[in-house]
């Protein structure tokens, strides 16, 4: 694309990369051939990096183990994936993994859907998430609970 912009006193032309100005005299046959000056390219910012799954978890409350396996020395693990709408509801909790316990896989699964919240992001996403029920050496429950890497999608569906 060529730009020309002309005045009297002065004549540009972006293509040659060169201007041409009037002498102080005003003689065209004086005129002095000046270089441009080096236009500095202004690179845009890059959008920020997309959140993780800790920054989109806001109330993370932990799940209990359950009353029916308390001091029968039962764990298992539990893997879900929740997945998230743009407003930050809970569209869906599934069960990937069920640690072989009923009770010990409803127990995650509703205390995501009701306790846990979550925030609003321009798209809908999913988290991996895996509850860990298991006896310390003191043969006292505990329970952890692990955040996978968020899966950002275009739209939700079953």
């Amino acid at each position: 694309m060529e730009v020309k912009v002309s005045e009297k006193a002065n004549e540009t032309n972006v293509n040659n990369q060169s201007v041409n100005k009037k002498s102080k005299s005003g003689d065209p046959e004086q005129s002095e051939k000046v270089e441009p000056e080096e236009v500095e390219k202004i690179e845009p910012t890059p959008p920020p990096p997309p959140p993780t799954s800790g920054n989109l978890v806001s109330l993370l409350e932990q799940p209990v183990f359950p009353k029916d396996l308390v001091d029968k020395n039962a764990s298992g693990v539990v893997e879900l994936e929740v997945t998230i709408t743009t407003e930050g509801q809970v569209y869906n909790v599934q069960l990937i993994k069920s640690s072989g316990y009923k009770t010990m896989d409803r127990v995650a699964e509703l205390t995501i859907e009701r306790g846990w919240r979550f925030e609003s992001y321009q798209q809908p996403y999913l988290i991996p998430i895996k509850v860990r029920y298991y006896a310390d050496e003191n043969n006292n429950e505990q329970i952890d609970v692990s955040l996978g890497e968020v899966v950002f999608k275009q739209e939700v569906s079953d």
